[in-house]
Formats: C-alpha cells, sequence, structure tokens
C-alpha cells in the first residue's frame, strides 16, 4: 500500500513531528528518506538531533539520503533488517520530496522508477509513505512525478493548516496488516 501526503507549504515540521511522535509510542519505526543535499550540513545536524530527541531505545526514528528511488528502497530494507540500530517489524518507509531523486537504473524519470520498483516496495513493506513538501511549478519532472504518485497511491491526503484532508482512499486495510490501520488512524484524517 501507498500512502501519499501532499503540502503547499513548505513549512509543515511541526505537523509532521507530531505524526512521528504518534508512529513511535505506537512503536513504529519511522525510516525518513530524503533527496542527498536536500538539507545542508547544519541542518541535517539539527534535524537529527530533534529526531533523536522523540526516538525511543526500542523505536529510533532513522534518517538517511538517496540520490535515487533505487537507493531509498536499499536503505529501507537494511532499516528493516536492523543494520542501523533497532530492528523492527513495524518499519514505515518514510520518503520526503522523492520526486525530486535523480533517474536511476530503472527509469528515466520518477514515474518510471516508481512504476518499476512499486512491486518490490509493496512486497517489502506493507505500507509506504511519500511525503510531498512546498511546489515548484517550474520543474515539469517534479509535477509528472507528484501527477505518478497520485495515480499509484492507495490513500492520498493534503496537509493543511492545523489538518490532514483525505483527497483519495481505495479499497480497505487488510487484517493481515493491522499495523497499517494504527499508521493511518495516527494521521487522525478529516
Amino acid at each position: 500500500m501507498i500512502l501519499t501526503l501532499f503540502s503547499q507549504d513548505r513549512n509543515r515540521p511541526l505537523l509532521l513531528l507530531r505524526w512521528l511522535v504518534r508512529l513511535v509510542d505506537r512503536e513504529i519505526q519511522p525510516v525518513l528518506v530524503l533527496p542527498k543535499g536536500s538539507l545542508g550540513l547544519e541542518e541535517g545536524l539539527k534535524l537529527g538531533k530533534l529526531l533523536s530527541k522523540f526516538s525511543r531505545p526500542n523505536v529510533p526514528i532513522l534518517l538517511g539520503f538517496a540520490e535515487t528511488l533505487e537507493q531509498a528502497e536499499a536503505f529501507c530494507k537494511e532499516a528493516k533488517k536492523g543494520k542501523f540500530g533497532g530492528a523492527s517489524s513495524r518499519s514505515l518507509p518514510v520518503l520526503i520530496n522523492a520526486t525530486r531523486f535523480r533517474s536511476g537504473k530503472r527509469g528515466s524519470d520518477f514515474s518510471d522508477q516508481l512504476e518499476f520498483s512499486r512491486k518490490d516496495w509493496e512486497s517489502s513493506f506493507p505500507i509506504t509513505c511519500f511525503l510531498e513538501f512546498g511546489r515548484d511549478s517550474s520543474l515539469l519532472s517534479e509535477a509528472s512525478g507528484r501527477t505518478a504518485l497520485f495515480e499509484t497511491s492507495t490513500f492520498v491526503a493534503e496537509v493543511g493548516p492545523g489538518k490532514v484532508r483525505s483527497l483519495k482512499r481505495e479499497g480497505e486495510v487488510s487484517s493481515s496488516d493491522a499495523w497499517t490501520s494504527d499508521v493511518l488512524s495516527s494521521l487522525r484524517l478529516e
């Protein structure tokens, strides 16, 4: 299952942080992956310190950087195995601004990469979350990637001022992946 959250505003970190805290409280391990070079050294250190404050020894919030969707997938799989500490059976990949990843081996643009990777993601993780903050209308590839995310996702929501509004919902959560309903309920969708 793919969950996508869109926000027009680049300044929604507080809402994201609250959501991450709720996930950790429910013993779901967020594995955050950002495009390489998206944060400067100082910003990265601040984010790392902030995330470590909300982590728990048994459920750490992991932060990684990747150039392509394939690298993000490999990082998330290694995190799930416990390579970076705190192996969790309830590991949630959260790819932030993934439409800004570079082209990889599997495709020439993000929508191609997503199409090739989708089955692999779904077999490795019951739920994968994509967060897209802000938007740059001058980047056609980014707009195309967001359209592909909307079409591919099972659940799509918009992050607004103090609320999360559902835009698309297909199907129901299967009982075999009951913890995925914890992820969705932690969003407090309207």
